[in-house]
């Protein structure tokens, strides 16, 4: 689907969509646990639904009512298992050892980029206890049973293998340390599952870069019913263009969450956005424009909006350390370069960072998605700054996270149509 944009003014009030980062976590800790677990969960992404029907194919029987997910544990089965990923790396990373804690094979594929996106570094420690996999890249068949143990993993790679080893944990029979090497990227998403098991009554005992769960931890639900958190990455879309022009207020978010994304804030404060907050609402309100130079390796998932914000100024702005950028659905450094470039600002990368000159806004023109979720979002908020029509290509890659993101942009006071 391609769709072309109006240069619009963006205003008005929304509720922030559920958190994919809590949901993830909370979906597979249910599937875990002890007994029956029901989640409050109203919007169902692409990714979110990988997970489901992987754990679905694991032995979970999850059941939708309204807008609840009732989750009862996995039975486990006897039979081979396969597990289609599609594009969701956090499913992949998350239930990669999941799933080989709880079966001698497993099958495992994936779609898109996915195949091309890192995992070697979890598959070379799984390999030191107890597994074997016939390829270190998708498709790939794994063999044998994963055995507690210690697991040494690189800091600077994916904050989600971390993750997905203190997921597994509780299901192993002896005391379980995950090492880390270097700095840990993205480390409050590690905090994200931590705070997770501990809903569940597990305990993670953290020193430094190293992780312990003894072995007697083991998922218990002690609450009726979750609700999952509103979702910072996405709101931080509207978030941006309130800062670019209008007034947006914003419902359903957690100032206390401890989702990384939630710096959004704090970066736009520095722009020159006014935020308040009021009674559970946070009103943002149009920025000076200020430049902006930022440390983006605790928060990639923001640098296409961020560029777009840049481009307002009348500055040089630098988005700094965007190594891991490449490793996204798409080349997210590239991308989001071709993107700014071809909308008429000027970007470029030098080395890992981005630099956006800044051209008091946007010309207009024709951007490719990528089939990146975030370049297709960035991109339509892009029209607020825009002089002339912007035409996106395969616009329908926001169900990846945001399937309802269209019909938000248009509430708001988005002009679009489908081409």
């Amino acid at each position: 689907m391609d769709i072309k944009i109006k240069p619009s003014i963006i205003s008005g009030e929304i509720k922030a969509i559920p958190s994919k980062s809590d949901a993830h976590r909370l979906l597979i800790a249910s599937s875990l646990s002890d007994k029956a677990t029901k989640i409050q969960l109203s919007t169902k992404s692409k990714d979110i639904i990988s997970t489901i029907d992987c754990l679905i194919s694991l032995g979970a029987n999850i059941v939708e009512k309204y807008n609840y997910l009732y989750i009862y544990p996995i039975n486990r089965q006897d039979d081979l298992i396969y597990l289609n990923f599609n594009e969701s790396g956090s499913s992949f990373r998350f239930l990669l050892p999941v799933a080989t804690s709880l079966y001698n094979e497993v099958n495992f594929s994936g779609e898109g980029r996915l195949p091309e996106r890192p995992i070697k570094d979890l598959l070379f420690t799984l390999e030191e206890n107890g597994v074997s996999f016939s390829s270190y890249k998708l498709p790939f068949k794994s063999k044998g049973k994963l055995v507690s143990g210690n697991f040494n993993l690189p800091g600077d790679v994916s904050s989600q293998y971390i993750s997905g080893l203190l997921l597994t944990a509780p299901l192993l029979n002896s005391d379980t340390k995950i090492n880390v090497d270097g700095v840990i990227e993205s480390s409050q998403y590690i905090d994200m599952t931590i705070d997770t098991l501990k809903k569940f009554d597990v305990e993670v005992i953290k020193d430094n870069n190293t992780f312990l769960i003894e072995k007697n931890s083991k998922y218990k639900t002690i609450q009726e019913e979750y609700k999952i958190e509103g979702d910072w990455s996405s709101a931080a879309f509207f978030l941006a263009a309130a800062s670019l022009g209008g007034v947006v207020r914003y419902s359903n978010l957690n100032i206390e969450s401890k989702q990384p994304d939630k710096i959004i804030l704090k970066i736009l404060n520095g722009f020159g956005s006014q935020i308040i907050f009021e009674n559970d609402d946070i009103i943002v309100y149009p920025a000076d424009f200020n430049n902006l130079d930022i440390d983006i390796s605790q928060c990639p998932d923001l640098v296409p909006i961020l560029a777009i914000l840049a481009t307002k100024t009348d500055s040089t702005c630098y988005l700094r350390n965007g190594k891991r950028l490449r490793l996204k659905e798409s080349d997210r450094l590239i991308a989001t370069e071709n993107m700014i470039n071809s909308l008429g600002g000027k970007a470029e990368i030098r080395d890992d960072d981005l630099i956006i000159y800044g051209t008091n806004g946007l010309v207009g023109g024709e951007v490719d998605s990528y089939m990146d979720h975030r370049i297709a979002m960035a991109a339509a908020i892009g029209s607020i700054v825009s002089r002339e029509d912007i035409i996106i290509k395969n616009a329908q890659v926001v169900d990846k996270s945001y399937p309802n993101f269209f019909d938000d942009f248009k509430a708001l006071g988005g002009i679009y149509n489908v081409i």
